[in-house]
């Protein structure tokens, strides 16, 4: 339960961080409206370090056209985003979560689960299988 002190948290899926990053239409209303919030201080995001390595992957291999040092500087300089980092508990809970088949899925549901945060995504396997809130 978060108390009046705490900020909301958010995790973002990959597609959900590269829509922000790169001003895209594709990015919801409500979505939108959370980064923004992110923007202004009145969240956090956090941002899986597997997500950060699928974009960089997807850039390298031409599937996103954009900047990656553009992208990520912006991921670095923001005082509201944290890039977590994968560790036992991650792994240990991923064991867990097998209604999720992606791999990339299930450290994002994990990441929501350990940091009780909502995950800012479109992906219908991840809102069905209802282990986590989302934004949408």
């Amino acid at each position: 339960m978060m108390q009046n002190n705490e900020i909301p948290l958010y995790i973002a899926d990959t597609h959900s961080l590269i829509w922000y990053l790169l001003n895209s239409s594709k990015l919801s209303p409500n979505a939108n409206q959370v980064f923004r919030e992110i923007e202004n201080g009145r969240a956090k995001l956090i941002i899986p370090a597997i997500v950060l390595a699928e974009i960089i992957f997807l850039v390298q291999k031409g599937k996103i056209q954009a900047d990656l040092d553009a992208l990520l500087l912006k991921v670095q300089e923001s005082e509201n985003f944290q890039v977590s980092t994968l560790g036992l508990n991650e792994l240990l809970c991923l064991k867990e979560q097998t209604e999720i088949p992606e791999i990339h899925d299930r450290f994002i549901v994990c990441e929501a689960i350990l940091k009780k945060a909502k995950i800012i995504t479109k992906d219908k396997k991840i809102k069905d299988s209802r282990i986590v809130e989302i934004v949408w």
